[in-house]
């Protein structure tokens, strides 16, 4: 088990699935208000909360896999990513298990982790060396500050409101964790752990 946790850690495709993930539950977040009320269930905080916090706990997981496993993190970038990691499944499941009862506090803990998490993506992209995807990482870090701002400084929105715009930027931050995937897969050859493989194949060949 804990080999194959690694490995999914050290996989592009573990980032893949994470920005598809954090795109449908975005958008399912985002028009969830919009749907017709006959065809689905009205829209609840319950309901928005769930979605919200399924994507925050599939966000925590892959960056505890990465702070596992990934040779692209190392040293105190390790540490701000686990750290992210943790605080995204503590969050993530206080609002699946319905914690954010209403509206005001459902923007309050979602907006404070996105945040938080804001800051620390933000900050983790200037510690250690350069890696793919890193663009889009700081870029999704910088707008996940600017999300929970607006959502922080409103706390008498309407849950349509707090659901555009955090169901927004979960759609935003999936598009840019895809982009970030492929980058990752494209310099995957260019890590020093593949040039090492490639090193002694050369040497076993001739």
């Amino acid at each position: 088990m804990a080999t194959v946790l690694l490995a999914l850690g050290d996989s592009w495709g573990a980032i893949l699935f994470l920005g598809c993930a954090s795109l449908l539950l975005g958008a399912a977040v985002v028009a969830w208000p919009h749907l017709s009320t006959t065809a689905w269930p009205s829209p609840t905080t319950r309901t928005i909360g769930v979605l919200l916090g399924a994507q925050i706990l599939l966000y925590g997981l892959c960056h505890l896999l990465r702070a596992m496993a990934a040779p692209d993190v190392d040293g105190g970038r390790r540490v701000l990513v686990a750290l992210l990691g943790i605080e995204a499944l503590v969050v993530g499941v206080l609002l699946v298990r319905g914690i954010g009862g209403t509206v005001a506090v459902l923007g309050l803990m979602a907006g404070l982790f996105w945040l938080v998490a804001g800051v620390i993506a933000a900050l983790s992209e200037f510690v250690g060396r350069a890696r793919p995807g890193r663009g889009p990482a700081m870029l999704g870090g910088l707008l996940a500050i600017g999300a929970s701002i607006a959502v922080l400084s409103y706390p008498e929105a309407s849950l349509t409101v707090v659901a555009e715009v955090l169901g927004g930027y979960a759609t935003v931050l999936g598009v840019l964790t895809i982009v970030a995937a492929f980058q990752v897969r494209g310099a995957a050859p260019d890590r020093p752990a593949d040039r090492d493989r490639s090193d002694r194949g050369d040497a076993a060949g001739g």
